[in-house]
């Protein structure tokens, strides 16, 4: 598959994840994007950096969703 269609696949997978509210997904869409870059120089260099962007984006919400729900668990108890 080309860095192309990998990173088409790894936005799809974002975009179900947002609209199902999906962690499980999410994880599975920054695994693309790592995926993509993973592939090194034979992804264009704009490729790249908008791959590593989302990704890097993706994975800032989830560690902030994840410390929202820890504050929110800590605080009801």
């Amino acid at each position: 598959m080309s860095p192309r269609a990998r990173y088409g696949k790894a936005r799809a997978l974002d975009q179900l994840a947002e609209k199902k509210h999906s962690n499980s997904l999410l994880q599975e869409a920054i695994d693309a994007y790592e995926n993509v870059l993973s592939l090194g120089a034979s992804v264009p260099d704009k490729l790249f950096v908008e791959a590593a962007e989302r990704c890097i984006n993706r994975m800032r919400f989830k560690g902030e969703e994840q410390r929202i729900l820890f504050n929110t668990f800590i605080d009801g108890q």
